[in-house]
């Protein structure tokens, strides 16, 4: 739940968060008064129900705990009338639900859904409200509902309010000062319904045409780093050898499922984070050496106290046509911000590919705001030298100027020391704020190196407790891939996790599973096997001496021959949008093909 302790206000009707109720052993809790919004998100299990604690929060929570199902983002309470199917957490398989306006020729029934109007000249519900019905009674003409933020008061019993039900003319009228649009009634028997007969249609779709004719560059060359991309990559809109174009369409009901599942991915590799750096046990799994452990913490600790400095992270996110699944969390360094950000709404203007909007159509000026929000002063940006890291790295100085946030680029390893002390860049700039694209990993085993002489290393300045690192080291822990054994000890059977194991030895004995070296970059040494234990696909790298963990394997929904892997932004605590690479080879890398990704509205 949300801190119920740091909110007060005198104007609150009842104290922030107390519980005013419950039904169906689902609490309700108190808003303060009903214009009140918190900044927090609220989970359940480590899955997202919402703003605490507002209406539609209540809904999804009681959704979630009393009938293993839930719904995905709403713009307004009011919306939720346009819903036609929920969805099953365990599956994804959907059951309909099916609108009734106020007015009927049969009454309202328990466990529906009650849908009020929005309307912008009523202080209480601008946004319209939803409840749920907990009882009927059609002899003494009332209904009862449970509810979050109208009265914000203390339940009579195991409901909110009781309301008014007329009879007019044979037709059932659900009466309160407040226009009612009506009830929505669930059919709970899930595994009783045709998928196909719910007329849902195919949520992602890959697209093959023809481009349209370029009348000039579709990449701006004053942009460095789209120049120094166009370098690498080249600068025709379609593949090498291919005369077509291809990209993928997303329903909006699918967006908002992957942005929910980043959301809640988040908050539990956060909480989990949290778990493993308060415990020896744990920590000593990660193959961290133990001199890092202080450091963590005391990042960490940090965190706690002044808010998480996190500029973002990627989620790489699988689907097999109903389910999407966290393959890692690219906490860290993760790239592709340019490809998400900017090359894929630039491809699909220059090809015609007016379909919808894209797919990170928000990362660029969440990035920017992030920017503002945590950097005050001068920042360094550190890369190696890295054709990937080298034109990210420029995307993000344009992003830091955009914020208003004056920056220069560092490739490789040269600093200097001023007479204080302190670490400069080679123009003698005192670094005290650095965001980088050097991985933890690489810092560790700089820090082991045998020093040359007097040589300042990428160890030193990196870890300067009085330089601000974004990254901060704390993410050592949370872009493990030893996390997600410990996420699906945590969180068993998370409707986001495969099954992770430490050993062979567990549920996955006798089963297809994918070995993982618990730190390891763009799909480096893993290992695919079959049931019986024959290897069937392998990717190089250089952690082969790395301690590895044990994942079930997900069959990727195919498209076309290609395997498509979503990378899901956090930027910040917010969800960001995502992007595809895809690749015809099991496991996809740095070199596998960006696919641009349109929203659609259905």
């Amino acid at each position: 739940m949300a801190d119920q302790v740091k909110h007060h206000n005198e104007d609150f009707v009842t104290p922030y968060g107390v519980v005013l109720g419950s039904f169906q052993g689902v609490e309700a809790r108190s808003n303060g008064n009903y214009d009140y919004y918190s900044r927090e998100q609220n989970y359940y299990n480590g899955l997202y129900t919402g703003i605490p604690f507002q209406c539609v929060e209540y809904v999804r929570r009681w959704l979630n705990i009393s009938k293993g199902l839930t719904f995905y983002n709403i713009p307004f309470a009011s919306h939720a009338w346009q819903l036609k199917y929920i969805e099953r957490i365990s599956d994804s398989r959907a059951t309909r639900i099916t609108g009734i306006p106020n007015g009927n020729d049969k009454p309202p029934v328990p466990e529906s859904l009650l849908i009020w109007d929005n309307d912008e000249n009523d202080d209480q519900i601008p946004y319209g409200h939803i409840a749920v019905i907990t009882e009927v009674n059609t002899q003494e003409n009332w209904v009862r509902i449970a509810e979050q933020n109208i009265d914000n008061n203390y339940w009579p019993g195991n409901y909110a309010r009781q309301l008014s039900l007329e009879v007019v003319e044979g037709k059932y009228f659900i009466k309160d000062q407040h226009k009612i649009i009506g009830w929505m009634v669930i059919n709970f028997d899930v595994d009783s319904q045709n998928q196909e007969e719910l007329n849902i249609h195919d949520p992602v779709v890959r697209k093959i045409q023809p481009p349209k004719i370029l009348n000039g560059p579709w990449l701006n060359f004053d942009s460095p780093a789209q120049k120094y991309w166009a370098n690498i990559w080249g600068s025709q809109p379609t593949r090498e050898g291919e005369e077509f174009i291809s990209y993928y369409t997303f329903d909006n009901h699918f967006y908002d499922r992957i942005m929910f599942a980043a959301m809640e991915l988040n908050h539990m590799c956060l909480t989990a984070t949290d778990y493993v750096i308060n415990n020896d046990n744990q920590l000593a799994k990660f193959g961290l050496p133990q001199w890092t452990w202080e450091k963590i913490r005391n990042s960490w600790k940090g965190e706690m106290i002044s808010g998480y400095k996190s500029f973002s992270g990627r989620f790489d996110l699988a689907f097999n046509g109903s389910s999407i699944k966290m393959f890692e969390y690219n906490s860290d360094s993760a790239g592709t911000y340019l490809e998400a950000g900017v090359i894929q709404v630039q491809w699909a203007k220059a090809v015609g590919c007016d379909y919808g909007k894209s797919a990170s159509e928000d990362l660029e000026n969440m990035l920017i705001e992030q920017a503002k929000e945590l950097f005050k002063g001068f920042v360094h940006i550190l890369i190696d030298n890295d054709d990937e890291e080298v034109y990210n790295a420029l995307y993000i100085k344009e992003v830091f100027e955009k914020a208003g946030v004056d920056c220069k680029v560092i490739i490789g390893v040269n600093f200097k020391k001023n007479d204080q002390g302190k670490y400069t860049d080679e123009d003698g700039v005192e670094m005290k704020t650095i965001w980088k694209m050097w991985n933890w990993e690489t810092v560790i085993s700089n820090y082991e190196s045998e020093r040359k002489g007097d040589e300042i290393k990428l160890c030193d300045v990196l870890l300067d407790q009085s330089i601000d690192i974004y990254e901060p080291i704390w993410k050592l822990v949370t872009s493990n891939k030893a996390l997600l054994a410990v996420m699906w000890e945590m969180f068993p059977n998370h409707p986001y996790l495969l099954t992770t194991e430490w050993t062979l030895d567990g549920n996955l004995r006798n089963k297809p599973y994918v070995k993982k070296p618990i730190v390891g970059r763009c799909g480096q040494n893993v290992q695919i096997y079959t049931s019986s234990g024959e290897k069937v696909e392998e990717m190089e790298g250089r952690y082969t001496k790395r301690d590895s963990i044990y994942q079930e394997v997900f069959e990727i929904q195919k498209f076309d021959g290609f395997n498509p892997i979503l990378g899901a932004w956090i930027v910040g605590m917010k969800p960001a949008g995502f992007g595809i690479r895809e690749d015809t080879k099991l496991i996809t890398d740095h070199e596998s093909p960006y696919g641009c990704c349109r929203v659609i509205n259905i």
